[in-house]
């Protein structure tokens, strides 16, 4: 496609150039005045279809470039939620633990917590699928809504999700991840249309030396520890 738009660049500016010198040799009047009006005329029509053409061109150009990006937005969104999925979740990840890696004063705090549904298996097993999804698209609501700006949520697998903290203290990502764990233990409570439901959260603070395999690591076993507990819990670690 790149080759194809270049070589229509290309006539483009060929057809444009050769209609300017038609153009310009028109107003020669050792032409004849018959020969000097075709000229003009030839060259004027040229100048027009080149410009037509360059528009039409600048139009696909733009609309290629954004077709790239919404597929890009696609491979990186998960489609039930319209949370970022697990590549673009490892994508954000990557990029924090480089951003903290190469940075020349001391970079914010950034947690990890790893959220699970409990006991979602029975929800999908009792009720079907299609309220397991429900249950799902609710969570993702509730965690999108209440994360604060810079932080990012994500849907990692099955009813698994994923949240990066950036730029905030212990205190208020505690404050932030009870008030999730209370939203949906209460509204699912409440609604007839959800299955009361409650979440086990893992969390775990950015270390200096840590890489993509150790803060993911670490914020598993919190949260394994918080099922270990009880569930309906948050641990740090």
């Amino acid at each position: 496609m790149c080759g194809t738009s270049k070589h229509r660049t290309f006539f483009v500016g060929i057809t444009a150039w050769m209609s300017i010198c038609l153009f310009v040799v028109g107003f020669f009047p050792d032409l004849g005045i018959l020969f000097s009006k075709s000229w003009l005329l030839t060259g004027a029509i040229g100048i027009i279809a080149s410009i037509g053409m360059a528009n039409i061109l600048t139009m696909e150009v733009r609309y290629n470039a954004s077709l790239i990006r919404h597929h890009e937005m696609l491979a990186v969104t998960d489609v039930l939620t319209n949370l970022l999925n697990r590549r673009g979740f490892d994508h954000q990840l990557e990029r924090l633990i480089g951003e903290r890696q190469n940075a020349v004063s001391e970079s914010p705090q950034v947690f990890l917590a790893l959220v699970d549904v409990d006991h979602f298996k029975d929800v999908n097993d009792e009720c079907g699928h299609p309220v397991g999804d429900k249950m799902l698209e609710f969570v993702a609501r509730v965690l999108y809504e209440l994360v604060p700006e810079k932080s990012v949520v994500c849907r990692i697998g099955g009813d698994e999700f994923a949240i990066l903290f950036v730029d905030q203290s212990p205190l208020q990502v505690a404050a932030i991840l009870k008030d999730m764990k209370v939203a949906i233990d209460r509204e699912t409570g409440n609604r007839e249309d959800l299955v009361h439901s409650t979440i086990s959260i893992g969390v775990t603070q950015f270390q200096t030396e840590d890489d993509y395999q150790s803060i993911l690591q670490r914020a598993d076993r919190a949260l394994y520890r918080t099922k270990l507990s009880g569930r309906n819990r948050i641990t740090f670690r």
